[in-house]
């Protein structure tokens, strides 16, 4: 599960403030987050990397790699430097490397960050051409006033920074999030390590465009 938060929260894309990524980060360290539920049924172990949580955290299970306080408001210019944005990919690889070492053959992807649909679906928009009606959704169940200002805040976003769809770090660093970049570090590290891996969820989908 790779956790971070999203300075693009500050136009109102959800339903929850971003303070709820760090107090989930916790919940799933503790094990009472559903993922955890559904780990144990599975016999898989849940890994938290906070690669970019706004917030304090603590715990000795987690693994702290925070690149940066969440990132920079996708509305107003590019949410991560091209640098910063290859160091969360470089960080997904990392994980991969040490879990592979500890044992581990089967990778799921996990994601907590605020706000990530929103950067998922400007993801989506950039590298298909698909328009933010298509892309963006609900997220965390907000209403149709806050769909349309979701949308059009994919809109503005995708004007202001032009993402290149024939460059993914180019378009993880303008308009994405860490944890998604982390993600798709991930995919690629497992392929390397001819592990397989599962795809859960839009985020994770992004994450695997990107990768």
């Amino acid at each position: 599960v790779m956790a971070a938060d999203h300075g693009v929260c500050a136009e109102g894309v959800s339903a929850y403030p971003a303070e709820v990524t760090g107090q989930m980060v916790l919940n799933m360290l503790e094990g009472g987050a559903a993922v955890n539920v559904l780990a144990r049924h599975a016999g898989a172990d849940v890994v938290c990397v906070d690669v970019g949580v706004n917030a304090d955290l603590s715990h000795p299970n987690l693994r702290a790699r925070r690149i940066r306080n969440g990132t920079r408001n996708m509305a107003h210019g590019p949410a991560l430097l091209r640098e910063e944005a290859a160091q969360a990919i470089e960080t997904g690889i990392e994980i991969v490397k040490e879990l592979h070492a500890e044992g581990v053959r089967l990778f799921g992807t996990g994601d907590m960050g605020i706000g990530n649909t929103t950067a998922s679906a400007a993801m989506l928009c950039a590298f298909t051409g698909c328009e933010p009606e298509t892309a963006v959704g609900r997220g965390t169940g907000i209403d149709n006033e806050g769909l349309q200002r979701k949308r059009e805040v994919v809109r503005r976003a995708l004007a202001v920074n032009a993402p290149d769809p024939h460059d993914p770090i180019d378009v993880l660093a303008k308009v994405g999030g860490l944890e998604i970049a982390a993600l798709a570090g991930v995919i690629i590290g497992a392929a390397a390590m001819r592990c397989p891996i599962v795809i859960d969820g839009f985020i994770a989908s992004a994450a695997a465009l990107a990768a």
